[in-house]
């Protein structure tokens, strides 16, 4: 290992880009707060480091400065990264990953320069060496004394935050994590084109396929394609005052555009099904006017990309009501109360 100044390796969090970029965010604002005290790499990011206009120049998503400190990762990362339109790593890439992070925590536990930190480990990956805390600020100065103290910190989990900063330094963490000019330029014309047909446009996230399968926490916010359209319905009458309303809808399953028929809807050229990849759905709600989803930070991240209010939809039947959309920095934050770190 090459390292001139302490090494945080951020291991791994939870979840798939959405929840990567809600943890990579708080790493940016805690380094930007701290400049040159620290060489990072966010080995939990590799996956998706060709999304982004930064990582895709350094798929080790070292930070701030491409450094050579573990320089065995530079050459794993291509290995490591998403190859197609999907979200999740293959099972070679996971049991790889998993075996590469059980190495960094092990590295991080045996010197005396070194340690391993766990922070509410919700894969409940207890064959990974570290001392175990439920949560992490990172704006404490006793935080920077823990990292500064130690040459080398293997530090993982997902309730690792840092909000006083990330809102003092959102602007600057809105440009380390802006998508690739690739996804770019295929969203924003076709943005451009509904601009031309609605004055409001309304971003709606449908999360379906994997809350299915999950437990009773996860399910409580899987709504079926019914839901939705009455949500959009009542969207629709209640912002009426805004002028032509117009709808972006994106989904992690195929929908029938049949049920939507009529109600200005337009498919975003991510959507499950369509060719268009993922983040191409992300970046076109976060070109809207206002985003409109379930328990998901896909959604919500699109919503602080692009500094636009959400509306959370969290229960059944609920009226859709415009005083409770939230600001872009408040949706962030609300998936850290709707309880038990359900995302």
């Amino acid at each position: 290992m090459i390292c001139n100044k302490p090494l945080i390796i951020y291991t791994h969090g939870s979840g798939r880009l959405g929840n990567q970029l809600f943890s990579y965010a708080h790493f940016i604002a805690f380094l930007s707060e701290n400049p040159e005290k620290y060489n990072f790499i966010n080995f939990g990011f590799i996956p998706y480091s060709r999304l982004l206009k930064n990582t895709s120049e350094n798929l080790c998503c070292t930070y701030p400065t491409e450094h050579n400190s573990f320089l065995p990762l530079k050459y794993l990362a291509p290995i490591l990264e998403v190859k197609s339109s999907l979200k999740l790593v293959s099972n070679s890439q996971e049991k790889l990953i998993v075996n590469i992070t059980r190495l960094i925590h092990g590295y991080g536990s045996i010197s005396p320069q070194c340690q391993s930190l766990i922070v509410n480990d919700i894969y409940n990956w207890s064959f990974i060496a570290g001392n175990r805390i439920q949560y992490l600020d990172l704006a404490l100065p006793e935080t920077v004394d823990y990292f500064s103290n130690k040459m080398f910190t293997a530090l993982a989990g997902w309730s690792i935050r840092s909000w006083s900063l990330l809102e003092k330094h959102k602007h600057f963490v809105q440009e380390a994590l802006a998508f690739h000019p690739r996804y770019i330029n295929i969203a924003q014309p076709f943005i451009d084109n509904l601009r031309q047909k609605y004055d409001f446009l309304i971003g709606v996230a449908i999360r379906q396929g994997d809350y299915r399968s999950s437990g009773e926490v996860y399910k409580r916010f899987l709504f079926e394609v019914d839901q939705y359209i009455d949500w959009i319905q009542q969207a629709k009458d209640v912002f009426a005052h805004k002028g032509r309303i117009g709808f972006v809808l994106t989904a992690d399953e195929p929908q029938d555009p049949r049920k939507f028929t009529g109600m200005s809807v337009h498919f975003s050229t991510g959507i499950a099904g369509a060719k268009g990849h993922f983040v191409e759905s992300l970046i076109e709600l976060s070109l809207c006017d206002m985003v409109m989803a379930s328990g998901t930070t896909f959604a919500a991240w699109s919503a602080f990309a692009g500094n636009i209010p959400f509306l959370a939809l969290y229960k059944p039947n609920q009226k859709i009501l415009e005083k409770d959309s939230l600001s872009y920095f408040d949706a962030l934050k609300l998936f850290d109360t709707l309880g038990n770190k359900i995302l």
